[in-house]
């Protein structure tokens, strides 16, 4: 089974991904973890993300996703994943709306690869909450509220169900052991 954590930055989803693995492995479930493909970009992200980078986060993304399925788990979560990557583009694509060319180019096989997310959850972003300044973030309220309207449009844009989690990181582990038990029986 392949579940997908999703949201805006600083939302709380690696400590998600965290205390669901936790949880699963306590009831003697095998679980591996794709992490963000986005920390070892080699290119400008964010604000400054360009196409090529968004066609570089997706090829990755996804070898990502495959590379995985060596370690034969029973469950994989995947730290962010292509609504996430595509809410990036959706942010480059109102700076640039020409570019929607590479929008044509590459859609029908995101979506076709998103129907391998099982499970797909979203970590709302508590705005009371300031963002977790790193080397990747951007420490801007109004883009991290802007990146979250745009993964819910990416989620939506790619016919995905998810379930809209809420901010306490322990109840969302809580909820995705529920859906995937009740999913195993």
């Amino acid at each position: 089974m392949k579940i997908l954590i999703c949201g805006a930055f600083s939302a709380g989803k690696t400590e998600t991904v965290m205390a669901t693995k936790k949880l699963l492995e306590t009831y003697g479930e095998k679980v591996s973890i794709v992490e963000e493909v986005a920390r070892k970009a080699p290119f400008a992200l964010n604000k400054l993300q360009a196409f090529e980078t968004t066609a570089w986060l997706y090829c990755q993304q996804i070898c990502s996703e495959i590379e995985i399925n060596k370690e034969a788990s029973a469950i994989t979560i995947c730290d962010r994943g292509i609504p996430d990557i595509f809410s990036h583009f959706l942010d480059i694509l109102e700076k640039a709306p020409s570019s929607d060319r590479f929008l044509d180019a590459f859609f029908p096989a995101l979506k076709q690869w998103c129907s391998t997310y099982e499970k797909v959850f979203f970590c709302p972003v508590n705005h009371d909450v300031p963002i977790e300044a790193d080397s990747l973030r951007v420490s801007d309220p109004a883009y991290r509220r802007k990146m979250e309207t745009h993964c819910l449009e990416a989620l939506e844009k790619l016919s995905l169900d998810y379930v809209k989690l809420p901010f306490d990181k322990e109840d969302r582990a809580t909820i995705i052991y529920k859906s995937v038990r009740s999913s195993k029986n």
